[in-house]
């Protein structure tokens, strides 16, 4: 409901009038200054203009021969369970491991496990002296951290181990990493039954509570509420998996949206950083928090 404006009454205008009549007074000749105007948020920046699925697939085709590069992407609307696409099932040469193994540890700790300091406490120094098994989860989602990666993994028992249960959830191994799988991962994860209702609480928090997505939220309006993972580890490619709600919405506005982004061919880090903000403003002017 918008808010209302209510007027002052005449008595609080006459007291003001003469607490402006004295100041000027007292100030000499000196001229009162301009009231500033006030801010406000052009229409168009809070609504974007929407486009189609085939705009986006157009737009991001001509992105990729101006600047010689290669995107795919994929985002679900999990109000409808709609994927809007590009290359989404193009195989990409990167496997989020930091997230795949910090879904799978969220899966399969028990509190007690999480509370406690995993096996190999010396690889997660760097979580602080207080470490824990969920401090590790942490540290790999938020920094990607190798040392941090690694506990996850030894803690299920081997990179064996690792791929088994990665089965599960992103299909077989020899099914290559894709956008879709990717965004498909969180989006059961966090919105889905791959974990229990306290354990998507605790990994949007962590999402929420890191660097996440910085391209991905720099391409989107000030609506979204960006909350995710990135993953830097190879020269010109960037890959970045998030969640994107609005925070406080009420009845009638948008689902949240799982996007997975991923741009390889880049000619550097900021060439790679500005592919994946123009993929997040396209895609949320695709789907729209107003629609």
């Amino acid at each position: 409901m918008p808010r209302l404006l209510h007027r002052p009454t005449a008595r609080l205008v006459t007291s003001l009038a003469v607490l402006v009549t004295t100041s000027v007074s007292l100030a000499g000749c000196s001229a009162a200054p301009e009231p500033a105007a006030p801010h406000t948020i052009p229409a168009a920046s809070r609504t974007p203009q929407a486009i189609t699925a085939a705009a986006l697939s157009e737009r991001l085709a001509a992105y990729e021969r101006k600047h010689d590069l290669r995107v795919r992407v994929d985002a679900i609307d999990t109000g409808n369970d709609h994927h809007l696409g590009f290359r989404a099932t193009e195989a990409v040469p990167l496997d989020m491991r930091a997230l795949t193994a910090g879904v799978l540890v969220l899966a399969n700790a028990s509190d007690d496990q999480l509370a406690a300091s995993p096996a190999t406490s010396e690889a997660t120094a760097e979580t602080g002296a207080s470490a824990t098994l969920l401090d590790a989860v942490a540290a790999a989602l938020q920094t990607s951290a190798p040392e941090a990666q690694q506990t996850l993994v030894t803690w299920l028992g081997g990179e064996d181990a690792l791929h088994r249960r990665a089965d599960a959830i992103l299909g077989p191994s020899s099914a290559a990493p894709s956008a879709r799988s990717f965004a498909t991962l969180l989006d059961d994860a966090i919105y889905g039954k791959t974990l229990a209702p306290d354990r998507r609480g605790t990994l949007r928090n962590i999402l929420l509570n890191s660097a996440g997505s910085p391209a991905t939220a720099a391409g989107t309006d000030a609506l979204w509420e960006v909350a995710g993972v990135s993953d830097r580890s190879q020269a010109g490619t960037l890959v970045e998996v998030s969640t994107l709600e609005v925070p406080y919405r009420t009845s009638g506005d948008a689902a949240p949206v799982v996007l997975a982004l991923v741009v390889t061919g880049a000619a550097g880090p900021e060439a790679a950083s500005r592919a994946a903000e123009e993929v997040s403003r396209l895609v949320t002017h695709a789907l729209p928090p107003t629609r």
